[in-house]
């Protein structure tokens, strides 16, 4: 906070020097104040004697001794300064610093009837001055080295930050791990210049380039993942106790470092299937900057098959043209996301074509969307005495006892969360001598069982204050993804209005319902700022919860 020293001038601050008792008892002549023989003329409160201490307003004097004060509100401090000395003065406190060592006060600095009290001695010895006492004028002499008045220094320059540019970065580029951004703040030549971008980063000095350019890169780091929207830049400008109001960037940016996911891929790896042209497929997932659908390139046993692969939004799928030979088969799946992380996901699985082993079909009762309380009736037919499971969606891992010799039959009743869309009902059986198959149903099941329930945040609680950084935590629907908001909004110092987006990103709840965030740096913005949690489920079918929200505040 910028404080100009008038200002100071107006809350009556005065100084005080401490004086022999007897030199002012039953002596009500007023008291004078003289600098290389110089007299002090004071505005306002005069100079005054309490419990045998001159007392006097700190304006006249300190300008004639060459320092420039100001007083820091938050803190509650006096801060006095020239080119060569910085003095520190707490109210309260007789702990005072002299270019920032300690030094200890016989009085402390205090606020008597709204003024600011502070012992000249202190501070005029601090300064190099000599204090003395003339009891037959009453007048505290001060004299600096040379025997003349010290300048009156000239105004600063005020302390402003005028503009914050980001180059490399707009609304519509994602940055990834190892990604740069350039940063340039306009403002006072001579400041000491930083940026903060809450929720990824708390504080980069900046280089002033030329007068009143200051320059800084951030670069994403590539060992952490974030996944952050519409995050800003803050400026900040400082010159020794002043901070020039804070100033946000009209551009925001994108970050993605999180890799997309490949996972259900079928058949599964190691396993064998029985069926010549097996349906090859992998759901894909990327919440954050989405997938780029012209990055995934699907190879089977070397040979690019991507033409003649089905790609949607969460899928891709293949069926061999032709029948596969007996043996072994490769599949490699390589996807992007928009921002440019890429996953590769390699796999291998055995075709035997003989009847005698393995599945030989699977079928089911789905011809028609399920809805909680319907029967999913699934059948397989295979090797005896094997264990069989299902898996569809978010219904996953469901065991099918054999009702007789290589018959396996179970009904599972269609629960809340269960959502899928499009997906092919998957089994895997393993055989008394440990060998697995896998085979999909020939026909795709979808599930709709309405809007999930809202998802509950453990952590943060509502108006607690966590320490930075924070891990947010919470439950929801199993296997549902969650999608957390953190906005922050507040005013700095009383005066500089702060607003933007911290975090933004979507967890994938775990089988048993719990999700958790990594580790998120809300530090970048300052105390008492306040930080809006949402959290909202979404299922496969596309139905939305409602949203859960809290606020808190960080320390």
């Amino acid at each position: 906070m910028k404080t100009h020293p008038l200002s100071l001038w107006k809350m009556g601050t005065m100084l005080c020097v401490l004086l022999p008792t007897s030199a002012l008892a039953q002596d009500n002549r007023p008291i004078h104040v003289t600098v290389n023989n110089e007299p002090v003329i004071f505005q306002g409160m005069m100079p005054q004697q309490i419990q045998g201490r001159v007392m006097v307003p700190v304006r006249g004097v300190l300008e004639k001794l060459g320092a420039q004060v100001t007083w820091i509100a938050k803190t509650q401090e006096v801060v006095a300064t020239t080119p060569k000395v910085d003095v520190t003065l707490k109210i309260g406190s007789r702990q005072a610093r002299i270019n920032g060592k300690e030094a200890t006060l016989d009085v402390p600095a205090q606020i008597i009837s709204g003024s600011t009290m502070v012992p000249l001695r202190f501070v005029g010895e601090a300064m190099g001055a000599e204090l003395k006492w003339d009891g037959a004028t009453r007048t505290v002499i001060i004299t600096t080295t040379g025997g003349t008045s010290a300048p009156v220094p000239s105004p600063k320059t005020p302390l402003s930050l005028d503009s914050i540019n980001l180059s490399n970065a707009d609304n519509k580029m994602w940055l990834k791990a190892g990604s740069s951004v350039n940063i340039l703040l306009k403002g006072t030549p001579g400041a000491q210049a930083s940026f903060r971008i809450p929720g990824l980063v708390e504080e980069v000095s900046l280089v002033e380039k030329n007068a009143g350019e200051f320059h800084g890169v951030w670069t994403v780091p590539d060992k952490k993942p974030l996944q952050v929207t519409n995050a800003r830049v803050l400026g900040v400008l400082k010159r020794g106790t002043e901070t020039a109001p804070l100033l946000q960037s009209g551009e925001t940016l994108q970050v993605d470092t999180v890799s997309p996911e490949i996972k259900d891929a079928a058949p599964e790896e190691d396993s064998k299937v029985s069926v010549t042209r097996p349906n090859i497929y992998a759901v894909i997932e990327d919440d954050t900057s989405g997938i780029d659908t012209n990055s995934i390139k699907l190879r089977v046993d070397n040979r690019d098959v991507t033409q003649r692969a089905n790609v949607t939004r969460n899928f891709i799928t293949y069926t061999p043209t032709s029948a596969l030979k007996a043996g072994t088969h490769m599949v490699e799946l390589t996807v992007a996301d928009k921002a440019g992380n890429i996953t590769i996901s390699k796999w291998q699985f055995a075709l035997d074509a003989s009847v005698a082993v393995g599945i030989k079909s699977v079928t089911h009762n789905a011809n028609k969307v399920l809805e909680p309380g319907d029967l999913l009736h699934v059948k397989v037919v295979g090797v005896p005495q094997s264990k069989a499971t299902f898996t569809v969606g978010n219904i996953k891992g469901i065991a099918i006892p054999e009702t007789k010799a290589g018959t396996y039959e179970v009904d599972y009743t269609i629960r809340k969360g269960d959502d899928t869309t499009g997906s092919k009902l998957k089994v895997r059986l393993v055989t008394p001598g440990g060998e697995r198959f896998s085979q999909d149903a020939n026909t795709a099941i979808a599930v709709k069982t309405g809007k999930p329930t809202a998802p509950k945040i453990n952590f943060p609680r509502a108006g607690s204050n966590p320490s930075s950084p924070v891990i947010i935590r919470g439950t929801a629907m199993p296997n549902t993804n969650v999608k957390l908001h953190v906005e922050y909004r507040g005013k700095l110092a009383g005066l500089i209005t702060v607003k933007g987006v911290a975090l933004d990103t979507t967890i994938r709840a775990d089988k048993n319902g719990d999700w958790e965030t990594g580790e998120v740096n809300l530090k970048g913005v300052g105390n008492g700022v306040e930080y809006t949690l949402t959290a909202v489920s979404s299922s496969p079918s596309g139905e939305v919860s409602d949203p859960t929200t809290l606020v808190f505040k960080t320390r």
